[in-house]
């Protein structure tokens, strides 16, 4: 088994996963991949290619990314939830408790950069293109 890091669009990494003459990409999502329509942690993807266990690639269409052209604006433009959490997450006013839920809640969703924390750099990308 080959396994190759590949840099993504969010500055984070992907991986190829080659085994037995079969290509996988296990892409990042918060702190799990995504592989074949499987999330999980990436030594778990890899000991199901490994058995054979990971389902045949899924065909699914490419997501569009929704733009302001795209939209009426005022009646769905709006800042994605998880940008306004990581903009409070630093707010004194939060106890640790509710800290730990923000960042569980942005990890589970893809908001935390490699390192583990919240990516202010994106959530402020995100407030400035629905707040124009």
């Amino acid at each position: 088994m080959k396994l190759q890091g590949v840099p993504n669009d969010h500055g984070g990494k992907d991986y190829l996963i080659s085994h037995n003459g079969n290509q996988h990409k296990a892409t990042k999502h918060g702190s799990l991949f995504c592989c074949n329509g499987v999330t999980d942690t990436l030594k778990a993807i890899k000991q199901m290619i490994e058995l054979g266990e990971l389902p045949e690639e899924v065909d699914s269409q490419p997501v569009h990314q929704v733009t302001p052209q795209d939209i009426d604006v005022g009646l769905w433009s709006c800042v994605h939830p998880c940008a306004l959490l990581v903009l409070t997450v630093g707010d004194r006013a939060l106890d640790d408790d509710m800290r730990r839920q923000f960042i569980t809640t942005l990890d589970n969703y893809g908001w935390l950069t490699e390192k583990g924390s919240p990516d202010y750099r994106r959530a402020m990308v995100e407030y400035e293109l629905n707040t124009q």
